[in-house]
């Protein structure tokens, strides 16, 4: 961790992330109102699939978020307490390495996480405790978390949910919930990560509160026409769905193989798991 080249860390840091929290709890709120009301109607393959998309994004994250906590129990001045001598620790639970991995398996780990950093925020930047460097190290850590949840859940979802409407050519209030939640959500967290991003570049500026109201308009313009498309095309062609994403998937691992990504630091995690490189 290259702590002398990150950005300190700020209040607009600490809105991202509660603004952040905020757009999680709200998306998987209203997936498990769609979940709920498929079930209801008695649309059982719409429900499984949705419960299905939710509970694999939620493993994928949970698994990532293990293992960087891992990781960040073996930075030098990190596994212990904080640096200021109070002894609060500044890596979530501290040595309480089987109650983390407790709440990860039950898929809560994700959740602490966010409150965790928010509360490692307001420590630096309300209190000014040290720890800025670190609270931005989290920052990045959640961000990218946010974002692999995002692709991994939201936008499927979103796909779905249109792709539901097209074929019973109705609209519940739900469903438009839903998809403004997740289409809203998937914006933000691309904004929230090309925003912590820049931290760690010296000579970037860091990103404006005009600026990153204008990359996530310009996301938000980018990213609907495109699943828009994806659930007409799902709508007309449902056969050739899965060798699309099949097709693609293959192209993008292959690539991210071929970019050789060292994201991961043990062995376990680089075979279990990859990132793309920042």
């Amino acid at each position: 961790m290259e702590c002398a080249n990150f950005a300190k860390y700020s209040w607009v840091d600490l809105a991202f992330s509660v603004i952040g929290v905020c757009t999680f709890l709200v998306d998987w709120g209203s997936d498990i109102w769609v979940a709920t009301e498929f079930y209801c109607r008695g649309d059982v393959l719409w429900f499984a699939v949705l419960v299905g998309l939710m509970a694999l994004s939620s493993v994928v994250v949970q698994m990532f978020s293990w293992f960087w906590f891992q990781y960040d129990r073996e930075l030098p001045g990190l596994s212990g307490e904080s640096a200021g001598g109070d002894g609060n620790s500044v890596v979530m639970f501290g040595d309480r390495v089987k109650l983390s991995c407790l709440l990860h398996v039950l898929q809560l780990g994700f959740l602490c996480r966010h409150f965790w950093v928010i509360w490692q925020g307001f420590r630096v930047w309300w209190r000014k405790e040290d720890g800025s460097e670190y609270a931005v190290y989290l920052t990045h850590d959640l961000s990218m978390l946010r974002l692999i949840e995002t692709f991994c859940e939201s936008a499927p979802q979103l796909t779905l949910m249109i792709y539901v409407m097209l074929q019973t050519n109705k609209a519940r209030t739900v469903q438009f919930v839903s998809i403004a939640a997740s289409t809203t959500s998937m914006a933000w967290m691309v904004v929230d990560y090309h925003r912590s991003l820049r931290s760690f570049v010296p000579d970037k500026a860091k990103q404006t509160w005009s600026s990153s109201i204008v990359y996530f308009l310009w996301n938000l313009l980018l990213i609907s026409p495109r699943v828009a498309s994806l659930a007409l095309f799902s709508s007309v062609l449902s056969s050739f769905v899965a060798l699309h994403f099949a097709l693609l998937w293959t192209v993008f691992v292959a690539w991210v193989w071929k970019q050789r990504t060292d994201f991961m630091d043990s062995a376990g995690g680089s075979g279990c798991t990859a990132r793309p490189s920042g």
